[in-house]
């Protein structure tokens, strides 16, 4: 009798290290699932490292809208160009104008593509002071260089530049007429038929022009050319 004890205290103490460890068994089970549920569902990865440098901006962040349009009259840098390609003085009217800077710069590069402009060009009773946005911020040649602080700035001659940067960034070397008939204040520089090729609608008669090589002439040099000769275009963004 005396040797079956031990037995059953061996059998007891066996049974009692089962039970221990089954606890200890769902005990970690109950941990895993919770760690594996908590946070939505996905595990901690661990003690959080220190941060990393930002990644790019979003689109709302400069690096972004240096290449978006200047929407209205917010203030921001507008850009300009004079069109490497040339138009008779039949370019109709200043709507017909403002379409043609717009095709040249639909088929340009940053920072032109993808921004509205409008002609730098006046008619009978429509200046170009009225058509154009008034700018706060400066005004910029396609290759960065800078014209005028502001609006304000760019009405007051000289440039800082003459405006003679195409729609990719190119420089147009040379001298160049460039349709206009506008004062260097943004006012229509000559009034009649024969200073604006008749409101820009014909290649008949004549059209003030000025120069695309000079930061004082830039506007309007004080010539009228028949309005047959193909000329460029100053283009202003909106």
């Amino acid at each position: 009798m005396a040797s079956a004890r031990p037995s059953r205290i061996g059998a007891v103490l066996r049974l009692a290290g089962a039970s221990a460890l089954a606890v200890v068994s769902i005990a970690c089970a109950s941990f895993r699932e919770d760690a594996s549920t908590s946070d939505g569902g996905a595990a901690d990865a661990g003690p959080d490292g220190p941060d990393g440098p930002d990644g790019p901006d979003g689109p709302d962040e400069a690096g972004v809208d240096a290449l978006a349009a200047c929407p209205g009259a917010a203030a921001c840098d507008r850009y300009v160009f004079v069109t490497r390609k040339q138009f008779s003085g039949a370019l109709g009217g200043p709507l017909g104008a403002d379409g043609l800077c717009q095709q040249v710069a639909n088929a340009a590069v940053a920072p032109i593509l993808g921004k509205k402009f409008k002609a730098w060009i006046s008619a009978a009773g429509l200046p170009a002071s009225t058509r154009l946005i008034h700018g706060t911020k400066p005004y910029r040649l396609a290759n960065g260089i800078m014209l005028a602080e502001s609006w304000d700035m760019l009405l007051s001659a000289p440039l800082a530049h003459a405006i003679n940067v195409d729609e990719k960034g190119q420089d147009v070397t040379g001298t160049g007429d460039v349709w206009s008939n506008t004062s260097n204040d943004g006012k229509t520089a000559k009034q009649g038929v024969n200073e604006d090729c008749a409101d820009w609608t014909t290649s008949s008669g004549f059209g003030n022009v000025g120069e695309l090589s000079s930061n004082i002439g830039w506007s309007s040099n004080g010539t009228n050319v028949s309005c047959g000769l193909a000329t460029r275009l100053y283009c202003f963004e909106e």
